[in-house]
């Protein structure tokens, strides 16, 4: 009996297509993609003009892309959330607000919406729930909320599941959640010499997943890949 193809995701915050000098890192996501061809893609700090998503459609080239701003700004044409990318067959898709009542925007990062975007795929005829999230940074009791509210919409996910994400805070809050988590207490952030491990995946406990992170140039995050092994 041929053990199934476990699963492949890459999760990376692309600061908004800029690399950490200012420049254009569109071909860079876009060749990454390429280069390690995932089942699935997280990308957080998606930045687009509204009903076009130019730089996503090029980087998703032969995916399906799904992608629902978490906030709206500027001229009312620009909009800014997480994404979702995927080969496999598509199911569903959920999207969650994580802050109740939703903020007024006025242009800080305090004040950003924070979501939680899922997708449902086949995975050798294994339904599984796959999300993206980015949680705040700056405010330790806004993310805490984040991270409860995250918690709670995942009890009411049908298992298997993972979430990848920026979490702006260490995976050591997972460990009284009895959830799996991979890489783990690696750092990703600041790029190119990162100390701040904040960007991982989490998963249900029946879930065995093992992740690395990689070295590119492309963002001030390092982009992780993981795959996935279900019970």
């Amino acid at each position: 009996m041929n053990t199934p193809e476990p699963l492949r995701l890459l999760h990376w915050n692309i600061h908004s297509w800029q690399d950490p000098n200012g420049g254009k890192n569109v071909e860079q996501v876009a060749g990454l993609i390429a280069e390690t061809r995932p089942h699935v893609v997280s990308l957080v700090e998606v930045d687009e003009t509204f009903a076009a998503a130019d730089n996503l459609a090029h980087a998703a080239d032969g995916y399906v892309s799904i992608f629902i701003p978490a906030l709206v700004y500027g001229t009312a044409e620009d909009v800014f959330g997480n994404a979702l990318l995927t080969r496999l067959p598509l199911l569903a898709v959920q999207h969650w607000p994580l802050r109740h009542p939703a903020p007024h925007y006025d242009g800080t990062e305090p004040t950003e919406q924070r979501t939680l975007t899922c997708v449902r795929i086949h995975h050798h005829n294994t339904p599984i729930w796959i999300g993206t999230t980015h949680l705040p940074r700056t405010d330790h009791t806004e993310r805490t909320r984040t991270l409860h509210q995250l918690h709670t919409i995942t009890h009411h996910l049908t298992t298997p599941w993972i979430i990848a994400g920026d979490f702006n805070t260490p995976s050591t809050w997972t460990n009284h959640n009895g959830l799996t988590t991979a890489p783990t207490n690696t750092p990703t952030y600041p790029a190119p010499n990162p100390t701040e491990p904040i960007d991982y995946c989490i998963a249900n406990a029946h879930t065995t997943l093992d992740g690395s992170v990689l070295t590119h140039p492309g963002s001030d995050h390092q982009p992780i890949l993981v795959t996935a092994h279900f019970a």
